[in-house]
């Protein structure tokens, strides 16, 4: 609100100095020209008090919008600034979580889970190399009469000797009494000497056990459904044994 009162000067002030009818004149002129002052003066009063009012709630707004404008920039994570709403800081942290899970998803190394169960684009490629490379140069196939349930998990069993099975390998264990009975899964050591082969069961088909398995190296990418699905690696070991 504006200050628009304007203050009246006062007539001279009666002086002692002065012939007496002088002062008289200028005492009268004063005493009539308080009351009015007075009025504009409280008028005056009013307007600056409003007017400071004014100035305390702009100065409060101000403090509240700058706090809101720090808000929207450095409220912290997943805290809303408004309903569904949430700071620019949040929005960078969010933006390079996502950015470095992309990179996970890309570059993570062979074997290192991204998520429970699930692995890198890298992981895949270096995996499929690796298998392809392996079965055109030395493609193994062997056989075990080892009794083995099927479940998930660790395991080991006796097989040929002198097969090529390594570490991270891919392979197939199919039942020749039942070929709905499988296990897929990945080699962890083999002894070319004894043929002691352990491996990780990570899907199977099938239940129960079995001793009379026919094994092969795998695509790691095929997956066994409920009615066993073998492979074509397996077909030919169940056709030439």
């Amino acid at each position: 609100m504006p200050v628009n009162q304007k203050i009246s000067k006062l007539p001279p002030s009666p002086s002692f100095s002065k012939r007496p009818e002088s002062f008289d004149s200028d005492g009268e002129n004063w005493s009539e020209a308080i009351d009015p002052m007075t009025e504009e003066l409280n008028t005056m009063a009013d307007e600056i008090n409003a007017t400071q009012g004014e100035i305390n709630t702009s100065e409060a707004n101000a403090l509240a919008y700058r706090n809101k404008a720090e808000k929207w920039s450095e409220e912290n994570q997943g805290i809303e600034v408004e309903p569904g709403k949430y700071s620019a800081k949040h929005h960078s942290l969010v933006s390079k979580e996502r950015e470095d899970k992309a990179r996970l998803w890309a570059e993570s190394a062979k074997y290192a889970e991204v998520e429970p169960g699930e692995f890198s684009a890298k992981h895949y490629s270096l995996v499929v190399r690796d298998f392809v490379t392996g079965l055109w140069e030395n493609p193994i196939f062997s056989s075990s009469v080892t009794s083995l349930a099927v479940s998930l998990g660790a395991k080991s069993l006796i097989t040929d000797t002198g097969k090529n099975y390594a570490p991270d390998m891919w392979v197939l264990l199919i039942s020749k009494s039942d070929t709905s009975v499988s296990i897929r899964g990945y080699v962890t050591t083999y002894n070319s000497g004894t043929g002691a082969l352990d491996i990780v069961a990570t899907s199977i088909s099938g239940t129960g056990s079995a001793s009379d398995w026919l094994i092969s190296q795998i695509d790691p990418s095929s997956q066994i459904s409920s009615g066993g699905g073998i492979s074509a690696a397996s077909l030919f070991i169940a056709q030439s044994m």
